[in-house]
């Protein structure tokens, strides 16, 4: 069972600026490029190896909110590709408690942290994860 809700969900390229302490909205101009390779990479060479290695090297740079959040939800997404769905989580979870997701976000990912915990068959570890993103979607008004 792949989860591909999560490839949708990510947004991969854009994060909506929110009132949170991240107020960082664009790329620099060199993490830009490198975020374009590995995006490249994972969707049209399809090679997630590729872009899982150019985001762990991106992220040992020195990186604003808004960049490193989107580097985490990429690489999320190529790791889901090659079907290490844990070290998926692992790169969403900082995500989702950052400050720069708005709450319809926040359920997004909730829920896609929810699917790979389920993709892994662990209902117990997922069900959280479910029921915050059912509370956030109620919380901001979506159905």
């Amino acid at each position: 069972m792949k989860p591909i809700i999560l490839l949708a969900g990510l947004g991969l390229a854009t994060l909506t600026a929110s009132a949170s302490p991240c107020t960082a909205s664009e790329f620099s101009q060199p993490t830009a490029d490198r975020y374009l390779e590995a995006e490249q990479a994972l969707l049209r060479e399809e090679d997630a190896q590729s872009a899982v290695a150019i985001l762990t090297d991106l992220q040992t740079t020195d990186l604003n909110c808004y960049e490193e959040a989107s580097v985490h939800r990429m690489k999320a997404a190529a790791l889901v590709e090659i079907k290490e769905y844990e070290a998926a989580i692992a790169e969403l979870k900082p995500v989702l408690s950052s400050g720069t997701l708005s709450a319809s976000e926040k359920a997004k990912h909730a829920y896609n942290i929810g699917q790979l915990y389920l993709a892994m068959d662990d209902q117990e570890s997922a069900q959280p994860y479910l029921d915050m993103s059912e509370k956030l979607k109620a919380d901001s008004g979506e159905n």
